[in-house]
């Protein structure tokens, strides 16, 4: 509703006026008034969907129906129609790419014991999560569990100390940043 829309159209009659409306269960509010072109065709660009009054005033119900028929109705009696959605809002805009190049240090710990690790190739300040991998479900899903955030330098790098409690084993250590950079090492887990 807050984003412009362009809507193309053809196989009008030539110069014929057209109304684009949405088709609501009570009410068509027309969206717009165009004239085809002399092969029929149109094109029409709706800044904000939500600047319409009509549009405003039936903003409840156009939100509520997951799909609305948008019909094209010419003044000499050509018609067409296409199923449309209209979003409430416009997504957020994408955020940087993340980074393709992180990595982190795993190593050996005893059971219950402290590891430092160190990750880098992260973006400077970005926070970063560490979890690591306890098990998998019957269906073969990996099942995390957190350890410990902290922030990356203006570098991008981060050391951090941590407990590992997991019981001994060989287990995927992971850091995540908060823009999606994410690296991964083994940690080999030993008993006491």
């Amino acid at each position: 509703m807050d984003a412009g829309v362009t809507i193309d159209g053809s196989g009008f009659r030539r110069y014929e006026t057209i109304d684009l409306v949405f088709a609501l269960r009570a009410t068509t509010p027309v969206l717009t008034t165009v004239q085809a072109d002399d092969a029929g065709s149109f094109s029409a660009t709706i800044p904000t969907l939500s600047s319409i009054r009509k549009v405003k005033t039936n903003a409840k119900t156009i939100n509520e129906t997951p799909v609305i028929t948008l019909r094209a109705e010419g003044s000499d009696g050509s018609l067409a129609s296409v199923p449309v959605r209209v979003a409430t809002a416009s997504p957020p805009p994408a955020g940087p790419a993340p980074s393709a190049s992180a990595s982190l240090t795993g190593g050996t710990v005893v059971n219950e014991g402290q590891i430092t690790v160190h990750a880098a190739g992260f973006r400077g300040g970005e926070g970063i999560t560490f979890i690591i991998q306890t098990g998998t479900t019957a269906d073969g899903i990996p099942q995390f569990s957190p350890l410990q955030s902290g922030v990356a330098t203006g570098g991008g790098t981060l050391e951090k100390k941590m407990s590992i409690r997991t019981g001994a084993g060989l287990f995927t250590l992971k850091a995540i940043g908060a823009t999606g950079t994410e690296a991964t090492s083994a940690v080999t887990v030993t008993a006491k």
